[in-house]
């Protein structure tokens, strides 16, 4: 595999130096807040591309402060991508973040009850400097569960803040089944970057 540094000349100083001016604490939160077990360690240096290479983009994205959709089939390193983005971005000074995996930001909704509990779970992700959401679309799709996404993409949109997005929807399609007005504000605050390739789980 070709190094990273190779391909984004600096890339890996950078990350390592970001890496080792994190305190105790900064590197506990980062071990804590929402990364499952099996994506802790996937970085950029142990991503490997198929056809383009997403991760100059990804960087140059984050560089500007912007947020990065990630659409591809099942198994392409959306998730992956999405962790490695975190990776490379979080130990700078002051960046919050939250891995949310969007079936449980469902049941996190859901077990809020009431209006109030519903705008409170909210609030709460609408908070940290940057948002992975994953998966969105994976769940089944109602009239409620569009407005909460919407009223969420919608409060990270006029916010500005950070949100990385992965789907194996293409944005037509979160259009046609999700919401238009979600399609239509993603573009505008993230970088779209489209996996290609097999389904790595199954051809380890």
């Amino acid at each position: 595999m070709e190094h990273i540094s190779a391909i984004i000349p600096g890339a890996m100083s950078v990350f390592e130096a970001r890496r080792g001016n994190m305190t105790t604490s900064e590197k506990m939160l980062f071990e804590f807040n929402g990364i499952p077990t099996r994506f802790k360690g996937r970085t950029f240096e142990n991503y490997v591309p198929v056809g383009v290479d997403p991760r100059p983009v990804c960087m140059q994205a984050l560089t500007d402060k912007r947020g990065i959709f990630i659409d591809g089939n099942t198994g392409t390193g959306k998730t992956h991508l999405a962790v490695a983005c975190l990776h490379w971005l979080i130990p700078q000074t002051n960046v919050s973040y939250r891995f949310l995996p969007t079936s449980e930001l469902m049941l996190e909704l859901k077990a809020s009850f009431s209006r109030d509990g519903e705008k409170g779970v909210l609030d709460h992700h609408r908070k940290p400097t940057v948002l992975v959401l994953d998966d969105i679309g994976a769940e089944k799709v109602s009239d409620w569960s569009r407005q909460m996404f919407y009223t969420l993409i919608d409060r990270r949109y006029r916010d500005m803040s950070i949100t990385i997005i992965t789907s194996n929807l293409s944005l037509a399609k979160i259009s046609e089944l999700i919401d238009d007005r979600i399609s239509s504000r993603i573009p505008e605050m993230c970088e779209v970057v489209h996996l290609t390739g097999p389904d790595k789980r199954v051809t380890k």
